[in-house]
């Protein structure tokens, strides 16, 4: 179904642009889409924050700023495409038709891409508006894509643009790495809750570090590190209004190579925590799909889990985050040794160092 409208639109927009748009006036609402998908992308989270703040519409915030900035911003850029390009240009006869043609199919593909990014904001079931994992077994290695896959080309452009020399000191590609499919695995849940307290997560001093002793599952199993992958622990810390109640799938950690800067710019991968120690060396494994509630410890007066992932080699967490709108920065690794040290009542505890995502 979503395929037929995909092509739909693209149809739609490529008659519309014929009929109506010389090559020129084409080629500039193009534009004025993809740089009004781009600024939606950037500014809807904030502009969310400071909605729900204000207890208006809560559940619907994100995709209703997303969807505002978007019409907004491209009726903007689009009058002034427009007053721009008022004077005919001809470039002959088969290069308009041609060019209007081609334009518009490109501006359906934005577009298309636009809604289904909108919809995957939005409270709906995980199956809207196309399944792009298995609810019962999400295999997130192996997404479903639609046809021609305009969301994730958006994501991926705007993407790099924020991980290049307009990201400043955080990147998209680094808080939302693999955004369409965090936008999918947040709504596995039947009826999911996707936002939680934006302060809730806090991140102290020598929280990460490599497994050092074997770890075991409930059955004795052994947990441990493989050619491509290290057994890390990221011991996080739940405070304030935070949900200490969520789906495996939920909670990512956000990893990239190791020594490499800025340390929440440029690209980063996506891990979810296989489990969480529940006591001693005994791990209890959780899934994607499947409901945590693990029971936290307090850790210098901060109730905190240790999870367990799997980090690929030579990669470290810089970011940890819960649902849609908790992001926190993570400490550098460290040994395992440094992380068992006892901690004075001077030692250094970082306060949540929450992500503003203004500085995309």
């Amino acid at each position: 179904m979503v395929n037929a409208i995909i092509l739909l639109i693209m149809a739609g927009c490529a008659a519309a642009q014929f009929l109506k748009n010389t090559f020129v006036q084409s080629f500039g609402t193009l534009i004025s889409a993809l740089i009004a998908a781009f600024i939606s992308l950037w500014w809807f989270e904030p502009l969310s924050d400071i909605v729900i703040k204000q207890e208006m519409i809560v559940d619907y915030a994100r995709v209703v700023c997303f969807g505002m900035l978007f019409i907004i911003a491209f009726a903007v850029l689009q009058t002034a495409a427009m007053a721009l390009t008022k004077q005919k240009i001809d470039l002959g006869l088969m290069p308009e038709r041609i060019g209007r043609i081609i334009f518009g199919l490109l501006l359906g593909y934005v577009i298309s891409g636009v809604i289904l990014i909108g919809a995957s904001i939005a409270s709906l079931p995980a199956d809207y508006p196309y399944p792009r994992f298995d609810s019962s077994r999400p295999d997130v290695k192996n997404p479903k894509k639609a046809l021609l896959n305009p969301d994730g080309f958006l994501s991926g452009w705007f993407g790099l643009i924020s991980s290049g020399s307009m990201s400043g000191s955080q990147s998209f590609n680094v808080l939302h790495a693999g955004f369409i499919d965090e936008l999918f695995i947040n709504r596995i849940p039947r009826n999911p809750n996707l936002l939680t307290d934006p302060h809730g997560l806090a991140m102290q001093q020598k929280s990460i570090w490599p497994a050092s002793e074997p770890l075991k599952d409930a059955e004795g199993k052994a947990i441990q590190s493989n050619s491509n992958e290290d057994v890390v622990i990221v011991r996080i810390g739940f405070t304030g209004k935070a949900d200490t109640s969520f789906y495996g799938g939920q909670l990512r950690v956000l990893c990239k190579k190791k020594d490499e800067k800025p340390r929440l710019g440029g690209k980063a991968v996506t891990v979810y925590p296989i489990g969480y120690i529940k006591s001693g060396n005994e791990v209890k494994q959780f899934k994607i799909g499947e409901q945590v509630s693990p029971e936290a410890k307090q850790q210098n007066n901060v109730p905190s889990v240790d999870f367990v992932c799997y980090v690929p080699k030579d990669y470290e967490p810089v970011a940890v985050g819960l649902k849609a709108n908790a992001i926190t920065e993570a400490p550098s690794m460290v040994t395992a040794e440094q992380a068992k040290e006892t901690s004075s009542a001077s030692q250094q505890t970082a306060a949540p160092q929450d992500v503003n995502t203004d500085g995309k």
